[in-house]
């Protein structure tokens, strides 16, 4: 049985007087952004566990229709009334109505989610609406033996129009840590469970410590560090907060000589808010190459690039992003990969305006 929700202006009220107020990292009008691609900017022939922008839907849509043992889901965002979600949602009850056991996290943020749970419910799954004390900011997949995980909410913006970017882990011990992680918050979604690095090809970091990610991926660099990034909400009234730490990472690489991008979204919402203007201004005073996107295209990826080693999550360099809501990011190391994020980050990169 699903809890009622609460308004979104609870979750994000009780804020330490000692750490910079949380900014909500949600896409503003997610659902309602029908911005095609740019002509150029399909999307570009990837590794086979590499999906950005639209190339994720059509993956999932397969594994669920596939599915024979499980299906866990916890995602931020369940925007229904919309093709490329309505496709998946009925794909996961279809799962679970030919008997797969299938789980539904969700966050109440979504208007009409208590109605997508209840048909899901409906239909053979279990569901359940998170803790309003904690928001569950995932963007995650585990289906049989496969997981997803990246950016990507479940809306028709994110799976068709913004620039996203999600990650395939086939890792048997990067699963099981993904599944350990939903079992417990399942089971407790106001707890933060042990969420200790864990994994083999892939390595899972969950809740706050993607901080720890974020940081080991910077300190491993020896040649290339590229961040895209939709939120980097730094603020310089609270030195030594998450968020200066991880910009001390990108300028320290920079300094010891490293070639560093950082590329951020500059899309309506976050330009009329300021969210990034900080973090524009001290990175180039730094040194360091920043650029942001157009402001008609959303890019709402948050992944970090050190030399081989592709790091996707659904967390913002935020604090909220960061330290207070439920999250989980993979990290890889494979040459073909990185060939792909690059690539990926570079086409956007090329487009950018520099600060």
């Amino acid at each position: 049985m699903f809890r009622s929700p609460l308004l979104l202006a609870a979750l994000v009220a009780c804020t330490p007087t000692s750490s910079p107020a949380p900014k909500d990292s949600a896409t503003p009008g997610e659902g309602l952004d029908e911005t095609p691609l740019p002509d150029d900017s399909a999307p570009v022939a990837t590794a086979p566990q590499f999906f950005a922008d639209n190339t994720l839907q059509p993956a999932i849509l397969a594994a669920l229709q596939t599915a024979t043992q499980r299906v866990q889901v916890a995602q931020y965002t369940i925007w229904s009334g919309s093709p490329a979600v309505d496709e998946l949602v009925d794909a996961v009850g279809d799962a679970a109505a030919r008997g797969v056991d299938v789980q539904v996290l969700a966050d109440e943020t979504s208007t009409g989610i208590l109605d997508v749970l209840a048909a899901l419910e409906d239909r053979g799954a279990r569901v359940l609406l998170d803790s309003p004390e904690r928001t569950t900011h995932n963007k995650l997949w585990i289906i049989d033996n496969t997981a997803f995980n990246g950016s990507h909410n479940l809306s028709q913006s994110a799976l068709q129009t913004n620039r996203e970017v999600s990650l395939q882990v086939d890792d048997p011990a990067a699963v099981a840590a993904l599944s350990a992680w939903f079992d417990a918050v399942w089971a407790d979604p106001e707890a933060t469970p042990g969420h200790a690095p864990a994994g083999d090809a892939a390595i899972v970091y969950a809740d706050d410590a993607v901080i720890e990610g974020y940081s080991s991926c910077l300190e491993s660099a020896d040649n290339t560090v590229v961040l895209v990034m939709y939120a980097l909400a730094w603020d310089a009234r609270y030195p030594g907060s998450s968020i200066d730490v991880l910009l001390n990472g990108v300028e320290a690489a920079h300094d010891r000589g490293i070639e560093v991008k950082v590329l951020l979204d500059d899309s309506e919402w976050i330009r009329d808010n300021s969210i990034n203007t900080a973090a524009i201004e001290r990175l180039s005073n730094a040194g360091v190459a920043v650029r942001t996107t157009s402001v008609s295209e959303l890019v709402h990826a948050k992944m970090l690039v050190c030399d081989q080693r592709v790091m996707v999550s659904d967390a913002n360099w935020s604090y909220s992003g960061l330290e207070l809501y439920h999250g989980t990011s993979v990290a890889m190391d494979d040459p073909t990969l990185a060939t792909a994020a690059l690539g990926w980050a570079g086409a956007l990169w090329d487009r950018g305006l520099d600060h």
